[in-house]
This record gives structure tokens, sequence and C-alpha cells, in this order.
């Protein structure tokens, strides 16, 4: 099982409880391969290129699709995969670093005006993206300038917000989790209609 991500984040974890309940039901050892790179294109050609055996699959989220629109240069296509199943959808978070003392959506905008207008952004991988949707439509929410600071992972994504690297980060709910009671990170708000979200107690 090939995931095109390192080891830690969401996606990563998602895919080896999965692998768990596969190697159950097969009967046959399921090994997670981390593949991280090129906004997950090394993990997708490395799962093109081997054998059309079935003993290659590829744990992937958007980015398959995003990644062939935002470079249709890159060598494969859609068609050259499968889909077998969906497996899972998750409402995000956005982060900020405790240390700038963000409380609300109008203290971002007013942090931004004091930096030329811009806002420093971290995204999961490059290009079109989930991440890079969210964040420009954050930027123009608030009318400020994204600056796009792209992390292998959400788990470096993370750190590197932490690390006062960037403004904000959009985590997925199930990493965002592991965040709570840390001091280092205020969550700010979560995608999805309000009152829907029942990880995330108080947000």
């Amino acid at each position: 099982m090939v995931v095109p991500y390192p080891p830690g984040g969401s996606t990563d974890n998602l895919a080896r409880v999965f692998t768990q309940e596969l190697a159950k039901a097969t009967s046959m050892p399921v090994i997670v391969d981390n593949k991280p790179g090129g906004g997950t294109t090394v993990g997708a050609l490395n799962v093109k290129n081997a054998p059309a055996d079935g003993y290659s699959l590829l744990f992937q989220v958007d980015g398959l699709f995003n990644g062939k629109l935002s470079s249709p240069t890159i060598p494969y296509e859609i068609e050259d995969f499968e889909i077998i199943a969906p497996l899972s959808q998750t409402p995000y978070a956005l982060l900020t670093p405790a240390g700038l003392n963000i409380r609300s959506l109008d203290d971002l905008k007013a942090h931004a005006q004091k930096n030329n207008g811009e806002l420093t952004i971290g995204t999961l991988g490059i290009g079109v993206s989930s991440y890079s949707i969210m964040g420009n439509a954050l930027a123009a929410a608030l009318d400020v300038k994204p600056v796009f600071i792209p992390y292998k992972g959400g788990a470096q994504g993370v750190n590197a917000l932490m690390a006062g690297e960037v403004d904000v980060y959009f985590a997925t709910v199930g990493l965002t989790r592991t965040l709570e009671g840390n001091d280092r990170v205020n969550i700010l708000a979560t995608t999805g209609n309000p009152g829907n979200n029942k990880f995330l107690e108080g947000v």
C-alpha cells in the first residue's frame, strides 16, 4: 500500500488502520510504503509503473486529480488507475501559532495587514489541492495576498506552524485532535456546517 505522504499525518494513519483490516480480510500481510514528494506524484508514479498484478495499491486523496490538473505533463493519466473505493472524508481546522496571539479572523486580517497585506499559508504538497483552494478562499475573504509554503505531509506542516514558519495551516480534524491541549497552537475555526463537528469540543 503506497502512501504518497510521510508517516504521521492523517492519510498515513488512516492507511495503516485500513491495511490492518485488509490484511485480516485477505489473510495476507499488507505493508505500508511511504513515498512522499512531488505533490504525491512520486507515490502515484511508483504504483503506475508497478506490475498490474493487484499487489500494488495507492492510498490517495485529491492529489492524484489535482496534480494532473495543475501539471498536465505529469507522466500519468487518471485512466492509468482503477478507483476501488472511497474510504473517508474529513473537515479541516484552521490553525495559527499561539505565539501570534490570533484569536479571530479579524485578528488574522490585522496580522496580514501589518505584513504588507500578505498571509503565509502552509499547504500539503504543491499545485492545486484542497489546501490551496481553502487558502485562496480564506485570503479572498480577508482581502489579503496568500503566500503558499508547501510541505510534504500534514505532520510537517503542523510542526512548521508551531515553529512559526507560517501564519496558518489547514489540518484535518483527525490531525488536529492530536493537538488538543497543545499551548503552541490556536484553533480558529473548522470547515463544514456549524454545530456538526463532534470531534473538537468548543470549536
